[in-house]
């Protein structure tokens, strides 16, 4: 619900959501400051805001992503005005 290190107006989960993130810092071995992250409602709104951060990061970037990606993909893609190609898959799924 918005940027946990920051607080918020709404409900809140700050404090649960800054332990989710300090779970996988310290899960990851990484050292205290060097990551931030905040907890999504699910895998399409953190497919999204992935996205997004891509577009601000590599402006001129192409997203790649097979054809049996999850359908959250090309609906943020669309959504974000971004390049992409779609790459064909095996019949087990995998990427050619």
């Amino acid at each position: 619900m918005g940027d946990p290190f920051l607080g918020n107006n709404g409900p809140n989960t700050c404090d649960l959501e800054c332990e989710a993130v300090q779970f996988y810092g310290d899960l990851l071995h990484m050292q205290q400051d060097s990551f931030w992250g905040y907890v999504t409602n699910g895998g399409t709104e953190a497919n999204l805001y992935g996205l997004y951060l891509a577009r601000e990061t590599y402006p001129n970037g192409i997203v790649y992503h097979s054809e049996d990606a999850h359908y959250s993909i090309p609906k943020a893609v669309k959504l974000l005005r971004l390049r992409s190609e779609i790459i064909g898959t095996t019949t087990s799924g995998e990427i050619r």
